[in-house]
């Protein structure tokens, strides 16, 4: 409670003090006659003396509770100073006991300011010099006279001026904004009239330096200008200017050393000896970007600060940069914890510039001799300041902690008045009058001293002003304080006793000034050598005030054409040119700017009264314009004559401007427009502080800041007493008007005193007092240090070396994974093979030898058993499991083998080398095993009496020299070629060299490979004849020579040799008859060509009828005659068999006697073979086949239980002229036997119209069309946007400046990483299996191969990988170019990377410091091993690996969308090719994984010889599909996510799954291998996910009358599952609509029959109402020769006459060659079916079949008859 009460005491004796105050001002105001009420002296007399009447009682009154409260009431204040805060009671004490001190002041300025006014007298207004305190100074400014009663309570409603400049203006906010172009006085006159420097033809800037701007330094101002003026004015160019930023991109427009300046100064031109360059380098400025495009819009530059008086260098241009220079206490700026009168360091990383400093001693370099290498320095080292480039040198950093002091010593004030201000209120009340004390100093004080005389009067805001800086303000005029500028900056002490050391020369500079070393003068600051590290000589030993007392007593250089070399020739520069010519640049400047010349500019402006000086010679322009300079040096006139040769026109406004420099300042051109540009400024500014409508400041306030003077601030912001320094710092003192104390008068006046002109108005002379200048003798021993250069890539090489080289390594790394991964997963299988060995070999004889032989590079190793059979002289080679003989190496006429043995680590590699055989080269388990063999091998030999000859050789070389299989079947097809080359003779026989030649006619055919042409059985009675029937020589080879008689007999021998021929295959006995037994051997080997057998009560009755027929029934052997006799009159046809061989470049033989179609007709030779031409090959065949027929001539009750209703009589193939008539009567008695049938069956031969390989090409187009022009479509679409992209970065985006720098190289990394986006996110299109599932089911397939989509994926993979390759490649190169670039540029071109500006942003900071760069590392490092474990190898071998691997794509598309946010280039652009494709593919994983995953174990896994794996599985509850149906399975063992898609093979109604599973990739090859027998050993087998059933079906084949189903290869899959419901149906006698079935199965090659034959032969056996009638065609035919083509067709059409059924399959099914003409069928199905309207057709295969059917299918349709129903899946 006494809390509470105190508190109201105090604010209510605060209230009381306040309302008497108020009340005091109110009643003065009411008296006050003053129009403008401003109080008048006796009104603040009349205030002082009520308050100084009261004061006792208000202090009694107070007193106790203040004592009680002070530490509470300092709590409550809202900040906290360094001071005891005062409270708004003590504040008042204070000022009333000041105010009598006031009073007496007054009187004094009432006194000085009847002194009469000149220029360098200040407006008569009440004058603060009465002020004794540095503390008193601001409260003067302040309060005046009394408090600063109008903002007691603090008025919220001051608009504040903004720090962009924005809304200064409120007509036009934009009007003296950042970032803003600047304005002309006068037209470009751009080379182009649109952005190309002018004065291409000039003179060169460097060599116009040397000639008018060279000179001795030291010499003294005429008019008494400070140096401290000078670098105030630098100060004034950094708060209005700021063009020195280069565009962005860079445009560099160099300046060329002129040989002539070479010549003539030699090692005076630094910067040429010491960087080895002869270009100085130079950047074009900012401009901006939307102009420059035309004539009508030429470039203008940009001012990157504002144009007004804002205090931009003491709080920065933007709200954000003045938050980092604030302490947010008490208002005021961030200041040092240490030296609180300097400003903070920037630990915080601003981006202040930081030019590397010239070479010499340092702190920060730790060295103390100059180094020969630039460096950039840490930019911590500096302070936070609102000017970046304020560190340029110690004199403007003196400055900038100038106004830093003088805002801190306000808001001191302000917060000390008025406690209760927030920090913000308080921060913006100090700098609003620390904007209008600079406003004040530089226009009436600072520019009165550089014209000599003050602007006109101010009149007021004229918002029509323009106050944007004049480019020629800019680039020429501002820019005559150069030629004020010193070499150096003194420092003094107080008294002047350290100015007689300033004459000592000094050492330690290293420069190239030469000169004898001594002490270092630390009295001088030489300006060359200091730029860019000011800090230390301000904070060390008072040299902040030492330095301003220098510089306040230093002369600045005359007024002339000469500047200093400090400037001319050894200004700062870039790391890699340390130092330039700022004269050259500035004239280089002022044409890159489009200034026009310096006559141009005077007319245009109307300086010269109209008159035009362009044609007067140039020696009366200089006489006219530039005396002064004229008399100062008279060879500028010869130089003039001779450097522009009287071309007037060519003389650049900096040149004329620099030399119109008067006597005592800027000459008229120069100052027309700085005074323009300054009156501009003033008059359009809003808030300048004599405007009274802006409110911000009262009369009383304007006329003491009027009042105030840049003496009066550097009295209050440092300890610099009165007389330490002289009033006027812009001028030098004198004895009279400036004067300074006493002592330092003495020691300038003995140091150097001269006469000055200090005020040119009154043409006023004084004795100025100097410290003197810098002249060269003062500064001998520290000349300007030498230029240097650097190499920005310098540091960065091994890091770039080694990060390529590491991505590369890790690409390897990968690659030894794989290696590795393989051996590993090899060594585990070999270790389980082994295992399984061991329990074999328990199980076999000990003939056997369990080994592997190598086969080849290609095919590598495979299991089999060795059996050495002494009875026969043979090593028989079989497969692993026993069944299948592979070789058999006959000995019987071999008198040696050479055995060879490896000689590798293991030893386990045996090879044997038989003449006429390939090598036979085994791998063992152990060198025991391979020793064990080898000796059982040698016993073996010994034993059949063959020599042998062991070596050991080394296994590399035996491998390289084996005789592998690869290598006898080329052999092979060669010996094959030459043969049948001969054997149809003619003109084209091969063509062999003598070499080849003689290998061909060498070569001998062994049985088995005789077999394994005719694609049989070696063991088989019908290739045991006829290989015994061709070797005539009984050697047991086939030689050359006897090969070729045979197929020569085949090709063109007559009836009687064919037939000699069959006869003598099964004379065994060779007498020249065949036995009754031997000829049931022909017919019993005919059966076992295809595994089927009859009883020998059939092959009886077979025989006996067939003898009874030809009239031998009681015969027991049968001579040649009689077996003429059993062909018939037949055999006549055989003399028209020519062969039609096609045995690799052959083909063009065969074409030439062979037709285009088969025919197969019925009855009586009907059908259309009459109709068309036919080959004698065909006509031989049918021959064969009639008379072949004659043993199918038995019993009514034979035919009919043999010969279906509906059958097929033959199959012919080719043309020929005219097709011999069989006679009428034999015509006649066919019709009888045969049932009459309508249907034809015509095959056809493949069309080729040239070459093999363009044959190829066309059935490959025509095969996969739909996916040739998706790729095609994509491809294009890839193609596009390469192209776009790169043609954007080259021509569209010249702005953004990257390619400038890399090249072409850009250019290529766009375009591939658009192409990579485009390529990464469609890819994920093809993964979308559920989505590519339902689209499958619509009509969309039939125009979008969807079944395609891995192959699609695989071709959008690789092209990913292609740009991944490029872009990466790209930016190897672009890196390197990026990092050798000067910082500033990249900087400009990558504004999204911020880095400190002393960091170099080399090769490592864009690689590993920033996310683009790092994740680009990481996505190549991803890319390479996703890719190197996709490949064929990985999938083979290691599947899981393969599989984990890419299922990183999650981490890919993470990594791709860091790698765009970094918008090093262009903003994020992958959304755009990503969105849709995630979006689809995120569904589709939320779909699969819907889906309940259930284990279904597998209950019988069959591996066909023709790499079929059949799979039998449980159906799973519930499970319910159709016929036709597929699903997509996921064997457990490889990876539980990859599913494949496999047609059901079961029916509907079986309670177990089927699929046959062709290994034909690496998923199914890699399943083939996990369910192999030998790889599980006495392991279950691998369980599996399904997910399904998928597609319609092929049920409605049911609702049609007849229906054909047509399946091409693998996709007779579906149809299967088809035929299972047939016999399923026919079973049970169900009663459905369809009452005629044919089957069609298309296929290239008759191996591919075993899986699908008990299929077909359970519909065949219970097929009971003959729904089904099944035809295969096998396309080979005509394709490759193999030489059972002609035979095993034979054997066929035999057989099927015979037993109704295939050679090759056992079933009833015809087995045709060649491609089905599905138009004939067809068209005869409306013959054979008259009462059918609707037939419907299922075709299931590849895309030219399924098109082939869709074709005759709407050929039919056009015609009258049925309708022809197709539907149609591709696979």
């Amino acid at each position: 409670m006494l809390q509470i009460i105190s508190s109201l005491i105090v604010c209510y004796l605060w209230l009381y003090c306040m309302s008497i105050t108020i009340t005091t001002a109110v009643d003065s105001r009411r008296g006050d006659d003053n129009i403008d009420g401003v109080l008048t002296d006796a009104d603040a007399d009349r205030y002082d003396n009520r308050l100084v009447n009261e004061l006792p009682a208000f202090e009694s009154m107070i007193s106790s509770v203040v004592d009680r409260q002070k530490s509470r009431r300092r709590h409550r204040l809202t900040t906290t100073t360094t001071t005891t805060p005062l409270t708004p009671n003590q504040s008042q004490l204070r000022y009333i006991r000041q105010n009598h001190r006031r009073q007496r002041q007054r009187l004094q300025r009432q006194q000085s300011s009847n002194r009469p006014t000149n220029v360098n007298t200040v407006r008569d207004k009440p004058r603060p010099e009465s002020v004794t305190s540095r503390q008193d100074i601001p409260k003067w400014l302040l309060f005046g006279g009394g408090s600063d009663l109008r903002k007691v309570d603090g008025d919220d409603n001051v608009e504040y001026e903004g720090y962009d400049g924005w809304y200064n203006n409120l007509g036009r906010p934009d009007l003296g904004a950042v970032d803003q172009p600047m304005m002309r006085l006068v037209g470009p006159k751009y080379s182009d009239g649109v952005y190309q420097p002018s004065g291409v033809d000039r003179p060169n800037p460097i060599l116009l330096s040397e000639a008018f701007m060279n000179g001795e330094i030291g010499q003294t101002s005429n008019t008494g200008k400070t140096a401290f003026f000078v670098f105030f004015g630098q100060q004034i160019v950094e708060e209005i200017l700021d063009a020195q930023n280069p565009g962005c991109p860079p445009e560099f427009i160099p300046i060329q050393f002129p040989r002539s300046v070479l010549a003539a100064n030699g090692s005076l031109v630094p910067y040429r000896h010491s960087t080895g360059h002869t270009w100085m380098p130079l950047r074009r400025s900012r401009y901006a970007l939307h102009t420059g495009l035309s004539p009508n819009s030429p470039r203008q530059q940009l001012n990157e600060v504002t144009p007004w008086l804002d205090g931009g260098l003491m709080y920065g241009t933007a709200k954000g940069w003045s938050d980092t220079l604030r302490s947010f206490r008490d208002g005021q700026l961030a200041s040092h914890m240490d030296r609180r009168e300097f400003p903070v360091y920037n630990d915080i990383n601003l981006p202040m510039a930081n030019p590397p400093p010239p070479s010499g001693p340092h702190k920060w370099t730790n060295s103390k001799q100059p180094e020969q290498r630039p460096r950039l320095l840490p930019v911590k080292r500096l302070f936070r300041l609102g000017n970046p480039r304020g560190h340029e040198n110690p004199f403007l950093l003196t400055m900038g902690v100038i106004w830093f002091r003088w805002h801190n010593q306000l808001a001191e004030q302000l917060t000390a008045a008025h406690p209760y201000w927030s920090d913000e209120k308080v921060y913006n009340e100090a700098r609003k009058w620390v904007i209008a004390s600079y406003q004040q100093i530089v226009h009436n004080e600072w520019l009165p001293i550089l014209f000599g005389q003050p602007l006109p009067a101010y009149r007021g805001y004229d918002h029509s002003v323009d106050p944007q800086i004049s480019i020629m303000f800019q680039s020429a005029a501002f820019r005559f304080g150069h030629t004020l500028v010193t070499a150096g900056g003194i420092k003094r002490n107080r008294d002047c006793s350290s100015v007689d050391r300033l004459d000592i020369s000094g050492g330690g500079g290293g420069g190239s000034g030469g000169g004898d070393s001594g002490q270092f003068n630390d009295r001088i600051v030489r300006t060359c050598n200091s730029y860019w590290k000011p800090v230390d000589h301000l904070v060390d030993n008072g040299g902040f005030e030492e330095l301003i007392m220098g510089l306040t007593g230093q002369p600045a250089e005359r007024e002339d054409n000469v500047v200093v070399e400090d400037l001319r020739g050894s200004v700062f520069g870039s790391l890699e040119f340390t130092r330039r010519d700022l004269m050259a640049i500035n004239i280089q400047r002022g044409r890159d700017h489009g200034l026009p010349d310096y006559l141009t500019a005077r007319h245009e402006l109307g300086l010269d009264g109209g008159e035009d000086l362009s044609g007067q010679p140039i020696e009366t322009i200089a006489n006219r314009l530039w005396k002064y300079n004229i008399e100062l040096s008279p060879v500028l006139a010869d130089k003039l004559v001779k450097i522009y040769r009287n071309r007037t026109d060519k003389i650049d406004i900096w040149v004329g401007g620099l030399l119109e420099t008067t006597r005592t300042g800027p000459g008229e051109l120069f100052t027309y427009v700085i005074r323009d540009q300054f009156r501009r400024i003033r008059d359009g500014d809003r808030f300048w502080f004599e405007n009274n409508n802006s409110r911000l400041f009262t009369n009383d306030e304007i006329k003491r800041l009027q009042s105030l003077t840049i003496y009066d601030i550097i009295r209050s912001i440092t300890d610099i007493k009165f007389g330490e320094i002289q009033p006027k710092l812009f001028q030098l003192p004198t004895e009279s008007s400036n004067p300074i104390s006493p002592e330092c008068t003495e020691a300038m006046s003995r140091l150097h005193a001269y006469d000055c002109l200090t005020d040119p108005v009154l043409n006023t002379t004084e004795r100025c007092l100097s410290l003197g200048s810098v002249s060269r003798q003062r500064v001998v021993n520290d000349g300007c240090t030498a230029a240097h250069t650097y190499d920005y890539m310098l540091g960065s090489e091994w890091s770039y070396a080694l990060t390529f080289f590491g991505v590369g390594v890790f690409g390897l790394g990968c690659l030894l994974a794989l290696k590795c991964m393989t051996a590993r997963r090899t060594a585990v299988n070999e270790r389980l093979r082994k295992s399984n060995s061991r329990m074999k070999r328990m199980s076999l004889s000990d003939d056997i030898t369990l080994a592997q032989e190598w086969v080849g590079k290609r095919e590598g190793l495979r299991p089999v058993q060795i059996n050495c059979k002494s009875s026969r002289k043979s090593i028989v080679v079989k497969l692993e499991n026993g069944q299948k003989p592979v070789r058999c190496i006959d000995l019987r006429e071999i008198r040696a083998i050479d055995i060879q043995a490896s000689t590798n680590r293991r030893q386990d590699y045996l090879l044997l080398k038989v003449t006429n055989e390939y090598d036979l080269m085994l791998k063992f388990d152990s060198y025991y095993d391979r020793e064990r063999f080898g000796s059982k091998v040698e016993l073996f030999l010994e034993e059949i009496g063959v020599g042998r000859e062991r070596q050991e050789i080394d296994l590399k070389t035996m491998m390289r020299t084996a005789y592998t299989k690869e290598n006898r079947q080329k052999h092979l097809e060669q010996f094959f070629r030459v043969v049948f080359s001969h054997a149809f003779g003619g003109k084209n026989r091969e063509r062999l060299n003598v070499k080849t030649a003689q290998q061909v006619i060498r070569t001998e055919l062994t049985q088995y490979e005789f077999a394994d042409a005719l694609s049989m059985r070696p063991d088989s009675t019908f290739v045991q004849q006829m290989f015994a029937l061709v070797d005539k020589d009984n050697n047991g080879y086939i030689s050359f020579r006897e090969f070729l008689d045979m197929i020569i007999i085949f090709a063109k021998g007559s009836a009687d040799q064919k037939a000699k021929l069959m006869f003598d295959m099964y004379d065994m006995s060779r007498t020249g008859k065949l036995t009754v037994d031997e000829f049931k051997t022909m017919i019993r080997s005919m059966l076992e060509l295809a595994n089927q057998s009859i009883s020998g009560q059939q092959m009886d009755e077979v025989i006996g009828s067939m003898f009874r027929s030809a009239g031998l029934r009681s015969r027991q052997e049968l001579t040649f005659q009689d077996f003429q006799k059993l062909l018939g009159e037949y055999k006549d046809e055989l003399g028209y068999a020519e062969l039609n061989f096609d045995v690799g470049g052959i083909q063009e033989v065969a074409a030439k006697s062979g037709g285009q179609t088969t025919t197969a007709a019925t009855g009586g030779g009907g059908g259309g073979g009459g109709r068309q031409r036919q080959s004698a090959l065909l006509r031989a065949n049918d021959t064969l086949i009639r008379a072949y027929s004659y043993f199918g001539d038995v019993t009514d009750r034979q035919k009919k239980q043999t010969l279906p209703t509906i059958t097929t009589t033959s199959t012919t193939t080719g043309t020929t002229d005219q097709k011999k008539q069989l006679p009428q009567q034999q015509q006649q008695q066919h019709r009888q036997q045969m049932p009459i049938s309508l249907l034809r069956v015509e095959t056809q031969e493949s069309r080729r119209s040239g070459p093999e390989w363009l044959t190829v090409w066309k059935r490959c187009i025509d095969e996969y069309k739909l996916e040739i022009f998706w790729i095609t479509i994509y491809t294009a679409i890839i193609v596009y946007i390469f192209i776009d992209k790169s043609y954007t970065y080259t021509y569209l985006r010249e702005h953004g400046g990257l390619r400038q720098i890399a090249g072409l190289g850009v250019t290529l990394t766009r375009g591939a990483a658009s192409v990579q986006m485009f390529c990464y996110s469609t890819i994920l299109l093809t993964m979308c299996r559920n989505i590519l599932t339902f689209l499958r089911e619509t009509f969309v397939h039939r125009f979008v191969p969807f079944d395609g989509a891995v192959s699609l994926h695989k071709y959008i993979a690789f092209w990913a990988l292609v740009m991944s390759i490029i872009h990466s490649i790209g930016h190897a190169v672009n890196f390197y170019h990026i990092s050798t670039q000067n910082p500033d540029d990249t900087s400009c071109l990558f504004r999204e990377f911020y880095h400190s500006s002393h960091v170099l942003p080399d090769f490592v900071y864009w690689c590993w410091c920033t996310i683009t760069g790092i994740t680009g590392v990481l996505l190549l490092c991803l890319v390479l091993l996703m890719y190197v474990f996709a490949i064929q190898y990985s999938r083979r071998n290691i599947f899981n690996a393969f599989w984990a691997t890419h299922n990183l794509y999650p981490l890919l598309y993470i990594l791709m969308v860091l790698h765009g946010l970094g918008r090093i280039v262009q903003a994020p652009i992958f959304y755009q090719y990503f969105t849709i494709p995630i979006i689809l593919f995120t569904i589709d994983r939320l779909i699969s994984v819907s889906r309940k995953k259930v284990e279904i174990s597998v209950k019988r896994a069959v591996l066909h010889p023709s790499d079929v794996t059949h799979l039998e599985f449980k159906k799973p509850v519930g499970f319910e599909y159709k016929s036709g149906q597929w699903v997509r399975i996921a064997c457990l063992a490889l990876s539980s996510s990859e599913y494949h898609p496999f047609t059901l093979a079961s029916a509907p109604h079986e309670d177990n799954l089927s699929l046959y599973i062709r290994a034909v990739g690496p998923f199914t090859k890699n399943l083939r291998q996990t369910y192999d027998p030998n790889n599980l050993g006495s392991r279950p087998y691998p369980k599996l996910y399904l997910d399904g059933p998928y597609g319609e079906g092929h049920q409605d084949w049911l609702k049609f009358d007849v229906a054909v189903l047509v399946g091409g290869g693998i996709g007779v899959t579906p149809f299967a599952s088809i035929l299972k419901d047939i016999a399923f149906n026919s079973g049970l006698n169900r009663q459905i609509q369809c009452k005629k079935v044919y089957f069609l199965w298309v296929t290239r090659t008759q191996k591919h029959f075993e899986w699908l034959s008990d299929v077909i032969r359970d519909t065949e056996d219970r097929d009971q109402s003959n729904l089904l009638t099944t035809h295969i065609f096998i396309t080979q035919f005509y394709e490759k020769f193999d030489l059972r083509t002609t035979m095993l067709y034979i054997c066929e059409r035999h057989f099927q006459r015979i037993s109704n059924k295939s050679l090759f399959t056992g079933l009833k099914a015809k087995t045709h060659f060649g491609r089905p003409n599905f138009t004939v069928f067809l068209d005869s199905l409306q013959q054979e079916h008259p009462m059918v309207n609707r037939v419907g057709v299922f075709s299931c295969g590849p895309g030219p079949m399924t098109s082939s059917v869709q074709e005759a299918c709407e050929t039919l349709n056009r015609r009258e008859g049925a309708i022809f129903c197709h539907h149609f899946e591709n696979f």
